[in-house]
């Protein structure tokens, strides 16, 4: 290892505890220990360790109200959890809980060291992304101009410093940003607006990176606490873009993208013509994707089954115009296919991608 890292093995079993704790020492880790989960907090409160490795099944706080406290306050650090119990359902709650990874014990020592290692390198990557996103904004700030093509290629490497934390995220602002375009061409945008437009759709998610793992990367539905934590993501990217010259237009697409036509939004909870008629066209791109893209915990729609939610929402959650000019193309030219895995290369398009080519 280049530089030392510091790990806490936490178990209630001395003999395992000890013994993984002197193991990783020979490593070279700057390693503690703690005998329960309480034990554990307080450790880890008065110095943050790298990684923590911990059993599941202890009295008292269990791993897994360890990891999650630890990733609520923490969330770079590299958690693996273990457990004697071969159940799926430990396997699952060990992951919901924001753990890289789960063990099965008895385990060998190399089989727990790398597994630490790929969780603590998978988190420095991570850190360091969101790290450059904040020194490249910095050095925007300073040099940028108003020079509109600068401001596409400055949009351009946002995205795909979100490719490098979340390909789906990645794919999904692709998809979208070529369903706003279509859109704004079909409505008569000018092409200043246009392009305020699909640059906004390309940052749209960009505040994401204040997100933690748990929370974005969870295989299946939302707390209503993770859903708090998740919606900090539009005024983080608001905050990002805003702060960069020549893209104000572009800023307000990410600050109304989750606006809904009737008032039900977040997070001014605006109405009508008081959202931008940009974030009006991005709901109905933004939304039709999400209806017809598979998710971890669900299949997605069919396109004929997206367009009629459209159909059902409109006055509600998105503008009447906005969604009958979408089916328009629909009907009209139809919604090109494009395969998801190609979708995450390609550069933007006037094209609508990633729908089935399917009649109403």
């Amino acid at each position: 290892m280049l530089e030392q890292q510091s790990i806490l093995v936490v178990d209630d079993e001395s003999g395992i505890r000890d013994g993984m704790a002197e193991l990783f020492a020979r490593r070279g880790y700057q390693c503690r220990t703690a005998p329960s989960g309480e034990a554990a907090l307080c450790i880890f409160r008065e110095s943050p360790s790298q990684a923590v490795l911990s059993d599941v099944g202890m009295a008292g706080v269990d791993g897994l109200e360890v990891a999650r406290t630890v990733l609520e306050t923490h969330p770079e650090t590299a958690v693996v959890l273990m457990s004697g119990r071969a159940s799926a359902e430990v396997a699952i709650e060990a992951l919901r809980s924001g753990a890289s990874d789960f063990l099965l014990k008895p385990l060998d020592f190399s089989t727990a060291e790398r597994s630490v290692q790929q969780a603590v390198s998978k988190k420095q990557v991570q850190r360091k992304t969101e790290q450059e996103l904040l020194r490249v904004q910095g050095l925007l700030n300073e040099f940028a101009n108003h020079n509109q093509a600068m401001m596409g290629l400055i949009a351009e490497a946002f995205a795909q410093m979100q490719r490098m934390r979340d390909a789906e995220t990645f794919a999904h602002v692709r998809r979208v940003t070529g369903y706003a375009c279509r859109l704004a061409e079909r409505m008569g945008l000018s092409a200043e607006e246009e392009e305020a437009l699909r640059l906004g759709a390309l940052l749209h998610d960009i505040g994401k990176v204040v997100v933690p793992d748990r929370i974005l990367l969870k295989p299946g539905p939302l707390t209503d606490k993770e859903y708090s934590v998740m919606k900090n993501h539009v005024e983080a990217g608001y905050r990002i873009v805003a702060g960069i010259p020549g893209l104000e237009g572009a800023a307000r697409i990410v600050l109304e993208h989750h606006e809904r036509y009737g008032g039900s939004g977040y997070p001014r909870a605006l109405r009508e013509d008081q959202i931008s008629l940009g974030a009006r066209i991005f709901a109905v791109a933004d939304s039709y994707d999400a209806l017809t893209q598979d998710r971890p915990y669900r299949k997605g729609q069919s396109a004929a089954i997206g367009r009629e939610e459209l159909r059902r929402c409109a006055g509600t959650l998105f503008d009447p115009q906005v969604v009958a000019a979408f089916l328009e193309i629909a009907e009209t030219e139809g919604l090109e296919a494009v395969p998801l895995e190609d979708a995450a290369d390609q550069e933007p398009s006037p094209a609508i991608p990633a729908a089935e080519k399917q009649q109403p």
